[in-house]
């Protein structure tokens, strides 16, 4: 069953607080808005891209859908963050599996 997460940063990188000693994070499903113009982009805890980078408009919103297999995972003992260029309020939520 995937764990939701919720993201609100206002910070350049967020690590999010997922366990990954246990086995490789796959992230099923992402929604993210911006109150400003960004590029978002998610990287593992060593700064590895696990996308490429993804543009917001104003008030914009970007949306994965459901994955069953993923989206895209990490490597054993890797975190996940989402790496955040340009300034306003980014939110949404992403879920997992493990």
């Amino acid at each position: 069953m995937p764990k939701p997460i919720a993201i609100n940063q206002t910070a350049t990188t967020t690590y999010i607080p997922v366990d990954a000693t246990k086995a490789p994070v796959i992230v099923t499903s992402y929604v993210i808005s911006s109150t400003a113009a960004v590029t978002v982009q998610w990287k593992d805890s060593d700064g590895t891209a696990l996308s490429g980078p993804m543009q917001i408009p104003v008030n914009g919103v970007i949306a994965s859908g459901y994955c069953p297999d993923g989206q895209f995972e990490t490597l054993q003992g890797k975190g996940v963050q989402l790496v955040q260029t340009g300034g306003g309020t980014v939110g949404g939520h992403f879920s997992y599996i493990q």
